[in-house]
C-alpha cells in the first residue's frame, strides 16, 4: 500500500532525472521545458477540469486547492468549465466546507452554491458540486486535481470519474517514506482511474519542500467590494459580518496619520493548553519591540476565538496589573496559578516562581513607563457568538499612546483581508499552517511559523535559496518561534537559553530596521526569487510528471487509465 505501481518504475526514474537536471536552471531547451507546452495544451483543450476541495479542519487544504485552481487557469490559459467538487462531512469538529469556500470567494453565498457561477482569470465558468453527489458525474473527463486531501485510502480519480488525478499536498505536508504503513500516511501522487498510483515524493524527495507559486502578487489593499460583501451584502453569516466590520474599523485607523504598528497572529488554536502562554510571550516580545519605536503596537489575532477563555483571563489579568502599575504582577501571578491547578492537582507557587520572575523582569520597564494593555476579544463566551466591537475599537484606537499595546480578537477573515494584513505587517506575522507558509514564501513576505510538534518536519524555511547560505537567519527565525511556542511555567527561558538568545536577536533586528537592507528581509526576497525558478515550482514539476505519464499511456496502446 502507498507505493508507486510497478508499471511506473521507468517513468519514476525518468521523472527524477529530468527534474533534477532542470531545477535551478532556466535553459529554454531543457527537456522539462519541452514537456510543459505539451501538457498545458492538453489541459487547455479539455472541456472540463475537476478540482477536489477536502472537508478537513481549518482552512489549509481549501486555500491550497484554490491556489492550485488559480495557477492552473493562469498557466494553461484555461477557458473551459472548472468544476469544484467540495466535501462536507457534517462534522462540527471539522467545520463547514461551504462556509470556508465563502471566505475564499468574495460574493459566494454559502446557501446558494449550487447555482453559483464564478470567474477566475480566463475561466468564466467555475461552478461548485457537492462531493456526496459525485455519482452523478457520469461524464468521464481526463484531469482532476487537489491542493490537499488526507485520506490515502480513497482513489479520487475513480470517485470524481477522471482519468488522472493529481493529489498535490501542501508545502512540507508529505510524510516520510518510513511512515507508509501509518494509517494516517499522506503523500503527493498521481492517481489513475484503475487504481494505480505514481508517488512523486518517492521519485523526487525534494518535491515535498517545493512551493506552488502564487498566480499574482499580494493585494495592496482590500477592495471596496470585499468590505461591502462581507459586512452588509451577504446575509447567511452574521458573525462573519461582525468579524469583518471589526477589522474594517482597524483598517480605517491604519490609513490615517501616525498609525500603530501591526502584528498579525494566526494559528494559536492548535496549541491547546499552551495558547495562553504563547499569547503572553507575544505580548512580551511586543514590549521589547516598542523600546525602539515611538508607536503603540496592535496585536491583531486572526485565531478562531471559540476556545480562548483561558488566554483572555491571563491577558485581562496582566491588563489590570498594568493599570495598577503593579510590578509584582499580582493578579497575573494569581491567575496563572489558578489556570495551572485542577481539581486533582493544586500547583504550589514555588513551581511557577522562576517563570513569573522572568516575565516580571521583562514587563518591569513597560510598567515603569506607564504603558497600558488593552484587550478586546471579538467573541463572547456568554452568547457563544462573534460580536460587533466596532464601537469599542473606535473608542480605543485613537487614544493609543507610546508604550501601549492592544490585543484584538478579530477571528477568521476572508482571504483577501488576511493577505493584506500579513503582506503589510510591521512585525513579521505569526502563522501555523502550510498553506499560509506557501503563500508567504512565494511572495517573499517575512513570517514566524509555530510548528506543531506532531508534524514530521521541524523547519519550513529554505536553507539555501539561490545557493545562498541562510542557515543563521533560519536558525534565528526558528529560535524565536520555539521561544514563542514553548516558554511557559513548565519550560522557562532558562530551559531555552539558545532560543532566548535567538529571540532577542530577532527582536533587535526588527526594532532596529531601517530603510536599508536587513538580513531577514533580504532572506525572504531570496526565497521569493528561488521560488520563481520554474524547477522550484511544485505545480510545474507536477505537470512534468503528468505529462510523462500521459505520454507513456499514449505510447502503450494496451494501457488503460
Amino acid at each position: 500500500m502507498n507505493v508507486t505501481d510497478c508499471s511506473f518504475e521507468t517513468l519514476s526514474g525518468r521523472f527524477s532525472a529530468l527534474v533534477r537536471s532542470w531545477r535551478g536552471t532556466v535553459l529554454p531547451d531543457d527537456p522539462c521545458e519541452l514537456e510543459l507546452p505539451s501538457i498545458t495544451e492538453q489541459i487547455r483543450q479539455e472541456a472540463e477540469l475537476r478540482f477536489f476541495v477536502d472537508g478537513t479542519k481549518n482552512m489549509g487544504h481549501q486555500v491550497s486547492t484554490l491556489t492550485l485552481i488559480q495557477r492552473c487557469i493562469a498557466q494553461c490559459d484555461y477557458r473551459g468549465h472548472v468544476r469544484i467538487v467540495y466535501a462536507d462531512y457534517n462534522n462540527p469538529f471539522l467545520g463547514c466546507t461551504a462556509e470556508k469556500l465563502a471566505l475564499l470567494f468574495q460574493g459566494l453565498d454559502r446557501d446558494r452554491m449550487h447555482a453559483s457561477v464564478f470567474s477566475i482569470g480566463s475561466c468564466v465558468h467555475v461552478t461548485f458540486w457537492p462531493y456526496h453527489r459525485r455519482a452523478e458525474l457520469q461524464q468521464r473527463v481526463r484531469f482532476g486535481f487537489t491542493g490537499g486531501a488526507d485520506d490515502m485510502s480513497v482513489n479520487y480519480a475513480a470517485e470524481l470519474n477522471v482519468d488522472c488525478f493529481c493529489r498535490i499536498q501542501p508545502y512540507c505536508w508529505d510524510d516520510l517514506p518510513g511512515q507508509k504503513e501509518d494509517i494516517y500516511y499522506q503523500s503527493s501522487c498521481i492517481e489513475c482511474n484503475d487504481g494505480r498510483r505514481f508517488y512523486l515524493v518517492d521519485a523526487l524527495p525534494e518535491f515535498k519542500a517545493l512551493v506552488i507559486n502564487s498566480p499574482e502578487p499580494p493585494p495592496t489593499e482590500v477592495s471596496a467590494q470585499t468590505w461591502n460583501w462581507y459586512q452588509s451584502a451577504q446575509a447567511f453569516d452574521l458573525e462573519q459580518g461582525n468579524r469583518v466590520r471589526n477589522t474594517y474599523v482597524l483598517q480605517q485607523r491604519l490609513q490615517q496619520a501616525d498609525p500603530p504598528l501591526i502584528w498579525p497572529i494566526y494559528g494559536l488554536q492548535h496549541f491547546r493548553e499552551q495558547t495562553p502562554f504563547i499569547a503572553l510571550n507575544c505580548v512580551s516580545a511586543a514590549c521589547r519591540l516598542m523600546k525602539g519605536s515611538s508607536k503603540p503596537v496592535v496585536l491583531a489575532s486572526f485565531t478562531p476565538e471559540e476556545n480562548l477563555e483561558e488566554t483572555y483571563r491571563l491577558l485581562n489579568a496582566l491588563a489590570i496589573d498594568m493599570q495598577r502599575q503593579d510590578s509584582e504582577l499580582s493578579r497575573l501571578s494569581e491567575t496563572i496559578l489558578h489556570e495551572l491547578s485542577t481539581d486533582e492537582l493544586v500547583i504550589d507557587a514555588d513551581v511557577s516562581a522562576p517563570y513569573l520572575e522572568e516575565i516580571r523582569g521583562e514587563f518591569r520597564e513597560w510598567i515603569e513607563s506607564r504603558g497600558r494593555l488593552f484587550v478586546l476579544p471579538g467573541f463572547s463566551a456568554a452568547t457563544g457568538q462573534y460580536e460587533n466591537i466596532s464601537d469599542a475599537l473606535q473608542n480605543t484606537l485613537p487614544h493609543l499612546q507610546k508604550n501601549d499595546l492592544l490585543w484584538i480578537g478579530l477571528g477568521p477573515q476572508p482571504q483577501e483581508i488576511f493577505q493584506v494584513y500579513y503582506s503589510q505587517a510591521d512585525i513579521p506575522g505569526i502563522i501555523e499552517g502550510q498553506a499560509s507558509v506557501n503563500y508567504l514564501l512565494s511572495n517573499g513576505i517575512p513570517f514566524i511559523q509555530l510548528i506543531r510538534k506532531e508534524h514530521s518536519f521541524t523547519n519550513c524555511y529554505p536553507l539555501r535559496p539561490l545557493n545562498y547560505d541562510s542557515s543563521h537567519v533560519v536558525k534565528v527565525l526558528n529560535g524565536f518561534a520555539a521561544w514563542i511556542r514553548d516558554r511557559c511555567p513548565d519550560l522557562k527561558a532558562s530551559d531555552l537559553r539558545e532560543e532566548s538568545v535567538l529571540a532577542a536577536e530577532l527582536v533587535t533586528g526588527i526594532s532596529e530596521k531601517s530603510d536599508g537592507e536587513n538580513p531577514f528581509d533580504a532572506y525572504f526576497q531570496r526565497v521569493k526569487q528561488s521560488c520563481q525558478q520554474p524547477g522550484n515550482d511544485k505545480f510545474l514539476v507536477s505537470l512534468v510528471a503528468l505529462s510523462l505519464l500521459c505520454n507513456e499511456q499514449r505510447g502503450n496502446a494496451n494501457a488503460s487509465f
